[in-house]
């Protein structure tokens, strides 16, 4: 209909919509009616129609929500590779964390209609903006600490040498929130730890277990084991966290 409207005529259109089916993988399938398309199918050829007319932009509004998780994860990648062979811009509107981390060059992290970070997956990841983005990108640990000397993105804190990110300019003597993910935290016995506490619960993810830690100060920690380690602590042992400042960032603390 779009190519009509453009004042193609027939044979081309056919060609044209032909040629996006094989892009697709769905070629051979152009005389079927929408009800014996799957779900996916359905979301591949309304993807199809969207990209036939050449358009400067294109805005997909949670593309996938309505898939189960596994063709979600399949259209995810079919997503990319479309992206990456017609060079269209992608605007995509979600609220999966995942989907938007794989799917981006660049992510927008909006809150009540305030922008709160712009930048690539990585940079969202590994140094946000604040608590809210740190907590949105996935679990992460956060703990207080307090600014002993700062420089152009980077900061010591108080009772360490050690070196950390920082997100914003930071002043000596400021309140700040550490962040750090799963997979950057280790455990360690209680004398030669960071942080301290107690197994709340251990949960089974295929080759790792996710242990989730009650710290002294009030907070939660999840610090991903693999199974293969067979020191995986039971509920209720005292613990220790280590983490290297490498794998650290400074956040503002009133974030």
């Amino acid at each position: 209909y779009g190519l009509k409207m453009r004042g193609l005529g027939r044979a081309e259109r056919r060609a044209e919509a032909l040629s996006w089916l094989e892009r697709i993988g769905l070629a051979g399938l152009s005389e079927r009616l929408p009800n014996a398309l799957s779900g996916g199918q359905r979301q591949r050829v309304a993807l199809a129609r969207a990209l036939i007319t050449n358009p400067g932009a294109l805005l997909l509004d949670e593309p996938l929500s309505a898939l189960d998780a596994n063709l979600r994860v399949q259209l995810r990648g079919e997503l990319r590779r479309i992206h990456r062979e017609v060079g269209t811009t992608f605007v995509c509107v979600t609220h999966d964390q995942e989907e938007a981390m794989t799917l981006s060059d660049r992510i927008a992290v909006l809150r009540n209609g305030r922008l709160e970070q712009l930048g690539s997956p990585d940079a969202l990841y590994d140094t946000p903006a604040n608590a809210f983005v740190a907590k949105f990108f996935g679990r992460c640990a956060l703990w207080p600490a307090t600014v002993s000397d700062a420089g152009a993105g980077l900061c010591r804190v108080e009772g360490s040498h050690a070196v950390v990110r920082a997100r914003g300019a930071f002043r000596p003597g400021e309140k700040v929130l550490l962040v750090a993910r799963p997979e950057a935290l280790s455990l360690c016995s209680a004398d030669d730890a960071l942080l301290r506490g107690h197994v709340e619960e251990v949960m089974v993810k295929g080759p790792v277990a996710d242990v989730t830690i009650s710290l002294e100060g009030g907070q939660q920690a999840h610090v991903e084991i693999s199974r293969q380690d067979r020191s995986v602590p039971g509920r209720g042992s005292p613990v220790g966290i280590t983490v290297s400042a490498r794998e650290l960032a400074a956040v503002a603390a009133g974030d």
